[in-house]
Parts: structure tokens; sequence; C-alpha cells
């Protein structure tokens, strides 16, 4: 049987369909936390969310980067080191005072992104 069409493209859009199905799961969280967050940090729940949004799109431009690394180095060596990233960005979160750090350190520490 001879596709019509490169048959990589279609793992790539399933691919790309159960990353944005993941990211709505993975944010469910922020409906309950946006307000402590909002609130603690003194800023409006658009800027919170915003930078929030910011970060997930920061997150999302970088995975490209790390799927080169992720052939070469393989996955015992970046699973661990991944996960060590993650949490220490997300302590990280605790020591945040300004919208761009938040942002950064946000994209950063989304454990659900595929590399």
């Amino acid at each position: 049987m001879i596709l019509p069409f490169f048959y990589g493209w279609l793992i790539v859009a399933i691919t790309m369909v159960a990353g944005f199905l993941a990211a709505g799961v993975s944010n469910i969280t922020m409906a309950v936390v946006l307000k402590p967050i909002s609130e603690d940090l003194g800023w409006s729940r658009t800027l919170t969310a915003a930078a929030i949004t910011l970060g997930a799109c920061l997150g999302g431009l970088l995975s490209p980067l790390f799927g080169p690394i992720a052939d070469r180095l393989g996955p015992r060596l970046l699973l661990p080191a991944g996960g060590a990233l993650v949490g220490l960005l997300f302590g990280e979160l605790f020591n945040v005072s300004g919208i761009v750090v938040f942002s950064l350190r946000e994209a950063g520490a989304k454990p659900s992104d595929p590399a």
C-alpha cells in the first residue's frame, strides 16, 4: 500500500494533537492556583495568566532544540537530568519577584512538555 504522503507527517500531526491535548490537562491546576498566585505577588490575574501563557510558548519554542539532544544522549541521561531541572525550577518559583523571571521559570517547570 502506497500512501499519497510521507507517513512521518502523520506521526508529527498525531504528536502535535497529543501535545495540544496534554497542555490543557496539565494546566488545569492553574484554575485553582491563579487567584492565590496573583494575590500573593500583587499582580492582576490577566498579567499572571499572560506570564503563564508566555512560559508555555517559550517551552514550546525550546522543545525542538531538545530533540537532537535527546537523540544524541538518550533517555537514560535526559530523564533524570530533566526531572532534576524541573524540580529545581519548580522550587525556584517560590523566589519569584518579577513577571519575566516568573515566565522563564514557568517555561522550564512543565514536566509534561514533550522533548
